[in-house]
Order: C-alpha cells, then sequence, then structure tokens
C-alpha cells in the first residue's frame, strides 16, 4: 500500500492518477485541471516543471488534501519512462529515430521524464515499532514502503516504439509486450546530472516491482498506424 493510500485508508476516498496536468483521473467530480497542476506537475507544451512543495511534503501527515484518497498510481506516456534511453530531460519535444524517416519532425516524446520522480520519491522510510527490548523499550526500524500503490506506463502514445516495432518490424504485439515488460523489471541505469536545474548528479538504477508495473493500453480508437492497439486476443497470448 502507498503512503497517500495510507493516510487514507480510513477516510474512505477515491482512485486517483497522477498524470500530467489536466488529466488528473478520478471518480469524482472534486479535482479540476487546476487541482491537476497542484498535485501532480506544471507543464507547458514543451516542458515539464516539478512542483518542489508538493513533493517535497507529499509524504507529510499534514497533507490533509491527501486524506481523501485510496488509491494513488502514476501514469504517464511510454516516453516518459523508456527502458531503451539512458538519460533524463524535461524537455518534451523529442524525437524517435526510427521514425523520423516516415513522420518527419515528429518531435512530441518525452525521454525518462517521470525517472525522477520515481527515483526521489518513488519510497519513502517509516520508523515502526518492531520489538521490545529487556527493559522494555521500543526498538524501532526503518521500513521502505512504496510511494504509488501502481505505476501505469501507457504503450499507445504516438508514434511509440511500441507501434514501430509491431507495425513497421512486424514483431507480434504479444512478444513485444513480454520483451518490454522484462526490461523495465530488469531495470536501467539513468543519467540526471544534465538537467543542473535539479541538483541531482546521480546516474541511478530504476526499477519496477512486478506488483507495481501496469501496462497502459488503448481500446477499439487505437490501431490506425500512430498509436498501438492489443487485441484481446493478443492479451490472452501475451497472458500465456
Amino acid at each position: 500500500m502507498g503512503r497517500f493510500s495510507q493516510l487514507a485508508k480510513q477516510k474512505g476516498g477515491y482512485i486517483v492518477s497522477m498524470a500530467p496536468a489536466g488529466n488528473l483521473c478520478c471518480n469524482c467530480g472534486l479535482f479540476s485541471s487546476l487541482y491537476a497542476v497542484d498535485i501532480s506537475l506544471r507543464m507547458n507544451t514543451s516542458h515539464f516543471y516539478y512542483a518542489y512543495t508538493l513533493l517535497n511534503h507529499a509524504c507529510s501527515d499534514y497533507v490533509l488534501f491527501f486524506y481523501i484518497i485510496s488509491i494513488f498510481s502514476l501514469t504517464f506516456a511510454e516516453s516518459y519512462l523508456d527502458p531503451t534511453h539512458h538519460t533524463f530531460d524535461r524537455s518534451l519535444l523529442h524525437n524517435y529515430r526510427e521514425w523520423e524517416p516516415i513522420v518527419p519532425n515528429f518531435n512530441y516524446h518525452g525521454r525518462n521524464t517521470y525517472a525522477y520522480l520515481l527515483d526521489k520519491y518513488g519510497y519513502y522510510t517509516e520508523e515502526t515499532d518492531t520489538a521490545l527490548d529487556t527493559a522494555a523499550t521500543a526498538v524501532s526500524a526503518n521500513k521502505k514502503l512504496r510511494t504509488f500503490d501502481f505505476v501505469t506506463i501507457q504503450l499507445y502514445e504516438g508514434y511509440s516504439h511500441a507501434e514501430y516495432n509491431t507495425t513497421q518490424l512486424g514483431q507480434s504485439p504479444a512478444d513485444y509486450v513480454t520483451h518490454w515488460v522484462t526490461k523495465v523489471l530488469a531495470g536501467w541505469d539513468i543519467d540526471y546530472s544534465v538537467d543542473t536545474e535539479l541538483k541531482y548528479p546521480y546516474v541511478n538504477k530504476l526499477t519496477l516491482d512486478r506488483t507495481e508495473l501496469v501496462v497502459g493500453c488503448a481500446n477499439g480508437w487505437a490501431g490506425d498506424g500512430k498509436f498501438f492497439l492489443l487485441f484481446p486476443d493478443q492479451v490472452s497470448a501475451l497472458l500465456k
């Protein structure tokens, strides 16, 4: 159970997804695009700006707004967490080289944009009483817990790696997704040092647990050559 879920478990609540501004998903009308900006990220059309105040205090009990949340997830497009790249920046104006000869100047991808959030804020440490010594004094131990209940990576980003490999190279969708999941779960090194404003000069390995990763797939509106579509029978093959 993630940190936000723990804060809300006795308060009732809603399923909320931490997505780019204007795309916060929930099952009620309490959250507007304005709240989405405050809860997740401030962004314009070409660059991400992390909401430092929220992120620095998101794991503190006094963020009362989150008491209504019972499940908290992180949701984003394929390029925002991409195991084929080992660099990070906040620009949203990247292209995929494989698509450039086919769809020139489609410069609308990120580059591990959400990796920083997961690397720095994906876990928190909670001090818990684990035992009593002979003097009846509490003995504390640090417990590492996930901040987010699950992380969804949407493979149906426009002109994605998934779409290229399956439509241009002819790889079966089930085979592609199987190999992609394996890469994500194995983890990959990401260099954050290029973005000097973040003051996060590290090269860290990012991994997701198999119980944490959710593969985001589109339904019937996709499959047009731009957006990746996984049919039900292909999902069945994947599960086998």
